[in-house]
């Protein structure tokens, strides 16, 4: 009698099976792939469509998914009746043309708002507390990017963030 129930779970996996909801019970991405590749096909002016994330865990579509765009460089496919919408990158032919120029040029170099020596107004900011204090810098730095500054008080080195008003910011949570 032990055995029943073993044997009647394996029934009814076997039967989930053949009908397919042990699978996955989810969209099939490559159906859907292929689909968004169609539409844009479509439109003929040669854009490329970004593959589907497999990472994506979609509710089945009873209905084919409607596919419209491209609308800001991306296609819109949603699903109404399983209740959601993605949106895929596309791109253009003339963008993939462009792209390779610009990534042959040399990078550009910003301009160091701040000099190494310089006194900064420091922003040390965490979940419950701002705090602003005066420090020197020890390293070059420009609008965007990461510089070392200690304190004033000697108290501490820390690593942030230049803002284009001149103050840097140190993100306190961690």
């Amino acid at each position: 009698m032990a055995q029943l129930p073993r044997l009647f779970g394996f029934a009814i996996a076997a039967c989930l099976a053949a009908t397919g909801y042990a699978q996955t019970g989810l969209q099939d991405l490559d159906a859907l792939d292929t689909a968004i590749r169609d539409a844009v096909a479509q439109h003929g002016d040669g854009a490329t469509v970004a593959p589907l994330d497999r990472r994506l865990r979609l509710q089945p579509c009873a209905q084919r998914p409607e596919i419209s765009g491209p609308q800001l460089g991306a296609m819109i496919v949603t699903c109404p009746s399983a209740g959601w919408r993605i949106r895929v990158a596309v791109m253009n032919a003339s963008a993939n043309a462009s792209q390779a120029v610009v990534q042959s040029r040399p990078p550009l170099v910003a301009t160091p708002m701040i000099r190494r020596g310089d006194q900064v107004q420091l922003l040390l900011q965490g979940r419950n507390f701002a705090v602003r204090a005066t420090g020197i810098a020890e390293q070059d730095g420009a609008i965007g990017q990461r510089i070392r500054v200690r304190n004033e008080r000697r108290t501490g080195i820390f690593t942030g963030l230049v803002q284009n008003d001149g103050t840097i910011f140190v993100n306190a949570v961690n």
